[in-house]
């Protein structure tokens, strides 16, 4: 953890850092996979924060996994939309082609 870093981009000290991690359980908020701190293994912990909040304090959003290709929090950058999202869930939940097919499947 980065205290300079995360006082200037975001301005939260590392008490504040460390208990959005014990509030988490050092959990991803997202995959829930065990998140790195201290001696403790495991993923790299990113503070994830709304982009569209100008408030640096007010975006924050919690502690997510990070990596360089992957992680819950660079998908998740991706796609910062909750309209979009919940596109996505609605088809996922009941996609087009599917409706199609069980139709075909009665006749």
């Amino acid at each position: 953890m980065n205290e300079a870093y995360y006082k200037r981009t975001y301005d939260i000290d590392a008490g504040e850092y460390n208990a959005i991690g014990v509030e988490q359980g050092w959990l991803c908020a997202i995959c829930q996979k065990p998140l790195r701190h201290g001696r403790v293994q495991g993923l790299r912990a990113e503070l994830d924060h709304a982009h569209f909040i100008k408030n640096r304090r007010a975006s924050i959003r919690g502690l997510l996994c990070g990596g360089r290709f992957a992680g819950c929090n660079r998908r998740l950058g991706r796609m910062d939309n909750i309209q979009w999202l919940e596109n996505v869930l609605a088809y996922l939940k009941n996609p087009p082609a599917q409706r199609v097919l069980r139709k075909n499947d009665k006749t």
